[in-house]
């Protein structure tokens, strides 16, 4: 139950991110989605703290490449 309750939130907030991104970079590519699609919760929540430095989606792609 824990586990289960783990996983939905790291879904809900994955898909908060990723609207979160196309709001501020524009669409995003279907590869880097797939790529945050990956992420586990504590890259999620690592993710959601550096995406306020970005301005391009080259940063999140460049960061997705650090961190995964």
């Amino acid at each position: 139950a824990i586990e289960q309750g783990r996983e939905e939130g790291r879904l809900v907030m994955q898909g908060l991110i990723s609207r979160q991104l196309e709001g501020k970079l524009g669409a995003i590519p279907s590869e880097i989605l797939e790529g945050i699609q990956q992420l586990s919760l504590d890259q999620l929540e690592a993710l959601g703290v550096a995406m306020a430095d970005f301005t391009t989606s080259v940063d999140l792609s460049n960061w997705l490449r650090d961190n995964q």
